[in-house]
């Protein structure tokens, strides 16, 4: 499920910003999977895009950074981990998405379970400009 504040190309009047966050995937030896082995190094990532009428400006600000926290709720009695990756704006760039977006979980490190999984981007620094997605759901198994 995508999170708000979505992007609007349609409003009146034009959006000065907004982002949207969208396509979270998890990844073992470089194939997108929703069952994950233990033994095994997972990836995830999402895709965000910024919007709006000041998003490519706003590119362009040098040192501009976004961290994304990956959380895998348990479905169960099993941990309930967190993940973040740190990343730059480049500038001109609005999409970003794997590999920029991409956290690597160390092998044995999620317990066997189920688990639902949501992404959420936010820039530190005191620039107030937040995504979600959440939703999917991961298996792992020994």
């Amino acid at each position: 499920m995508p999170g708000q504040p979505q992007l609007n190309p349609a409003a009146i009047p034009p959006q000065f910003i907004g982002i949207d966050a969208s396509n979270l995937v998890t990844r073992q030896s470089g194939t997108p999977t929703i069952f994950l082995r233990r033994g095994q190094a997972t990836e995830v990532s999402l895709r965000f895009q910024l919007g709006g009428s000041a998003a490519d400006w706003l590119s362009r600000i040098p040192g501009i950074t976004f961290s994304i926290v990956y959380a895998f709720e348990g479905q169960g009695p099993i941990g309930e981990p967190r993940f973040v990756m740190a990343g730059n704006l480049v500038a001109g760039k609005l999409v970003y998405d794997h590999p920029e977006t991409r956290a690597t979980i160390p092998a044995n490190t999620l317990q066997a379970g189920l688990y639902k999984l949501s992404g959420f981007v936010n820039f530190p620094g005191g620039l107030t400009l937040l995504a979600f997605f959440e939703g999917l759901l991961v298996e792992v198994s020994d």
